[in-house]
């Protein structure tokens, strides 16, 4: 949507930059590590609470990250794990995480 619209505003669409302060650096970060962002902007900017695990990680270790927080919720194919995980309710979704 910015990236569409930004002319609008007077902005620039090739120099979308995103920013982000404590809860908003980890958004960020999340931005950073999602191959659905990439080419969307050309510069992050994230202050203070920068995500645990922003510097990087495996992909192995994300994996199983991955694994082991989908089989809380009983979400154990891996052929229909994304469909499972997003029929879960946010309440068991919160549970999982804060379990």
């Amino acid at each position: 949507w910015v990236r569409s619209n930004i002319g609008a505003f007077g902005g620039d669409p090739r120099q979308v930059t995103l920013a982000g302060e404590s809860a908003g650096g980890s958004a960020v970060c999340a931005q950073l590590a999602s191959p659905a962002g990439r080419g969307l902007y050309r510069a992050a900017i994230i202050q203070s609470g920068a995500y645990f695990d922003c510097a990087g990680i495996t992909r192995e270790k994300a994996v199983a990250t991955g694994i082991t927080f989908a089989k809380k919720l009983g979400c154990i194919d891996p052929a229909t794990v994304t469909d499972c995980l997003r029929a879960k309710p946010t309440k068991a979704i919160l549970d999982a995480q804060n379990g």
